[in-house]
């Protein structure tokens, strides 16, 4: 397993203590967050409109292949960065070193309290 992936799991399931939030469902739907965030972002400036759009789209075709689509996504990111002008490993390591902070780590249990409280979590 790829160190990143293993040091991620070590902080959801020993930091967050949070083991209800490891599952498929409640992964996919912080990846889907995340995505919607990052193309959200004033320099990227997609809409709302935009992104509705884009699921219709999706879901009114067959579903993918979990493996391929994994790696579609991982593609797409290096890609999306590079046309952004980011380093995906200088990002990565910037928000892991900022979620392993004691403090962030107690803003994101209130985060997927209120999440779960919204009908958005698990």
């Amino acid at each position: 397993m790829y160190r990143w992936q293993k040091r991620i799991k070590f902080w959801m399931w020993e930091m967050v203590g949070v083991p209800s939030q490891w599952n498929p469902v409640n992964r996919g739907q912080r990846l889907l967050e995340e995505a919607l965030e990052a193309v959200q972002c004033k320099e990227i400036g997609l809409t709302e409109e935009q992104c509705h759009d884009l699921v219709r789209y999706v879901y009114n075709r067959p579903p993918g292949v979990l493996h391929m689509e994994i790696g579609g996504v991982i593609v797409c990111l290096l890609a999306f960065a590079d046309a952004t002008g980011e380093d995906v490993l200088t990002c990565l390591t910037d928000e892991v070193m900022r979620i392993e902070r004691p403090e962030v780590i107690e803003k994101v249990r209130a985060a997927i309290l209120r999440k779960r409280n919204d009908g958005v979590g698990n």
